[in-house]
């Protein structure tokens, strides 16, 4: 059977709607905001999009922290916020104004270099985040994880496994790219303007 599909919409660099989700239906959120890092060359009509620009439109700072996230996590909760390095700051507002406190970070390292202007990437970070007295599964898992990339911005299915072994559902993934079973995935569709965002319940 396919999953069930509607649509959402996301007012791009504002406030934003999640629809049709229940309010306090998720133990375990994994968020990855379209962070507004724009890296183009050049100025005016001779701009060059680059990086994220390129792939999808991005949201403010305030634009997450306008998400209902809080509304939709369970009083005792888990939050994985995929964050870079240019936005490690940002992010813990982010995960604050949510109400989860970080509690550390897991830090994603990728073979090979990437881009920077100081240093060359090769890792990108997720803030782990705790509300109210939800505890681990398991304590034995270190906070940095090897997986190979994938395709701009695609996470690891490393990840992922990572969280439902250590997280319990029920799963939400906030800007996700596929369907995942046992996952409401909240998110543009295979590469798509954030314009139009599918949400597909398990």
């Amino acid at each position: 059977m396919s999953p069930q599909v509607t649509v959402a919409t996301l007012l791009v660099g504002g406030a934003a709607r999640l629809l049709e989700l229940p309010a306090h239906g998720f133990r375990t959120i994994v968020a990855d905001p379209p962070w507004d890092y724009r890296d183009g060359l050049g100025r005016g009509a001779n701009y060059t999009k680059r990086g994220a620009e390129a792939h999808y439109a991005l949201l403010t700072a305030d634009g997450v922290v306008s998400l209902p996230v809080g509304r939709l996590a369970y009083v005792n909760a888990h939050l994985y916020l995929w964050t870079t390095n240019a936005f490690m700051v940002q992010a813990h507002g982010v995960a604050a104004s949510w109400g989860f406190e970080v509690k550390t970070i897991l830090t994603w390292v990728k073979k090979g270099i990437g881009m920077g202007h100081h240093f060359r990437n090769n890792t990108e970070h997720v803030l782990f985040g705790t509300r109210g007295t939800l505890a681990l599964r398991r304590r034995d898992v270190p906070t940095a994880f090897h997986a190979p990339r994938r395709a701009h911005s695609e996470k690891p299915l490393e990840f992922f496994a990572l969280v439902e072994s250590v997280s319990p559902g029920p799963y939400l993934e906030l800007f996700g790219r596929h369907a995942r079973p046992g996952w409401t995935v909240w998110g543009n569709e295979a590469g798509k303007l954030a314009s139009q965002l599918m949400l597909v319940k398990p």
